[in-house]
């Protein structure tokens, strides 16, 4: 799940458990996740005179929905966050290393340690032209920066064309996990059939003995802790 979730790559994950003074502070927990009913072949590995099914896989496309979820949560936090910010750097023909140079060295001058830049799809791949000092590869993908430690640079689909933020990702959030990620894989018992037929009429007719509810879930909220420790960098026009 970490190859796809931004959200615990930009916060810092802490479990309630671990921290019970969380659960006193303002914000409501939620839940996200996957609530489905699945043919259970899809949990039996091997080979049967239909043809052969296998597991290998198969989460990806789960991990991706619940990664999706979680960036639209993670980007509103930081859309008022930022729209709070005292400062932000402007510019006006395309992304540099020097335009982010700049939003870092006014993050140092607050009292951060800069340590992460978050950017768009587009603007990621457009910093490719400047390797180097941009460079490493997948999730180790940096920009070096002069005089100080480089920069992890990190990327997701939802964040708008145009905006990017440097931030100190120590100081900036936290992830407070009342329930990490969880699967359970169970059988359909009789007593529940006739609601999931209500409720899903389109099953009306199948074997629900040959199906079975996968629940994916996890209950969790983001903690702005230091709204000052993140710049905008947005693109205007003209």
């Amino acid at each position: 799940m970490e190859v796809y979730s931004v959200i615990r790559r930009v916060l810092r994950p802490i479990k309630l458990r671990a921290h019970p003074a969380r659960a006193e502070m303002k914000g409501e927990f939620r839940k996200i996740g996957v609530n489905e009913i699945t043919d259970k072949i899809w949990f039996v590995e091997g080979s049967f005179p239909e043809g052969q099914y296998a597991t290998a896989g198969m989460g990806t496309s789960y991990a991706l929905e619940i990664a999706k979820t979680e960036a639209v949560y993670l980007m509103g936090s930081i859309s008022r966050a930022s729209g709070k910010a005292e400062h932000e750097i402007r510019y006006s023909d395309e992304l540099t290393p020097n335009v982010i140079y700049d939003a870092a060295n006014l993050l140092t001058r607050q009292g951060f340690d800069p340590n992460l830049v978050l950017t768009n799809v587009r603007d990621h791949v457009y910093l490719w032209r400047f390797h180097p000092p941009y460079g490493g590869f997948g999730r180790d993908t940096h920009l070096d920066m002069p005089g100080h430690k480089p920069l992890i640079v990190d990327f997701d689909p939802e964040i708008p064309q145009g905006s990017s933020y440097v931030l100190d990702r120590t100081q900036f959030g936290s992830l407070v996990l009342k329930q990490d990620l969880d699967l359970t894989v169970s059988e359909i018992s009789d007593e529940e059939k006739p609601m999931i037929i209500k409720h899903l009429p389109e099953l009306k007719g199948h074997d629900l003995g040959e199906k079975v509810r996968l629940v994916i879930q996890e209950i969790l909220r983001i903690d702005i802790d230091s709204p000052k420790a993140i710049i905008p960098i947005r693109k205007v026009n003209g």
